[in-house]
């Protein structure tokens, strides 16, 4: 991880784990301290650190916890740093507007991400990139209550990227 992102990490994304002990942090600045020291990683060092409770006898459950908020921050961090990951971004809140029947916000999201994909020329790279069909079902069931021009950013159930 650059620098950058265990310092997101840290301030951050850190705050959102219940971790009175400060356990989560500790192993993450563990195991930081031994790639930055180009060691490979060695659980000793981990287990001899300073935790509290049965943290280190759930440590196969507590780094798997740790690599999985490591990641979210990671996604969180550069949702927008890409273009495909803007689109990807756009299709996840779409497809939770749906679930929360606002669909006229989803829509709008959708059309948003089509137009990122139309301006940022993926259509040259030859990619498609496919709307969820969970997500096209519940809002097509619910069009006939909404003024919409779908097959303005729509073709065969994708977001054409191509």
């Amino acid at each position: 991880m650059s620098g950058k992102e265990k310092l997101f990490f840290r301030k951050k994304f850190l705050l959102l784990i219940e971790d009175a002990d400060d356990n989560y942090l500790k192993l993450f600045n563990e195991i930081s301290k031994q790639a930055a020291e180009g060691n490979e990683y060695d659980e000793t060092k981990i287990k001899e650190g300073n935790y509290s409770g049965k943290f280190i006898k759930n440590l196969p459950f507590h780094k798997n916890y740790l690599y999985n908020t490591i990641l979210n921050s990671l996604s969180f961090l550069h949702k927008d740093t890409k273009d495909i990951y803007s689109i990807r971004n756009l299709l996840t809140q779409a497809d939770i507007l749906s679930d929360k029947n606002l669909l006229e916000q989803s829509l709008k999201l959708l059309q948003k991400a089509n137009k990122t994909a139309v301006e940022k020329k993926f259509t040259a790279a030859g990619l498609r990139y496919p709307i969820p069909k969970d997500l096209l079902k519940n809002i097509y069931a619910q069009l006939r209550n909404i003024p919409f021009r779908r097959k303005s950013f729509l073709k065969n159930n994708t977001i054409l990227l191509s």
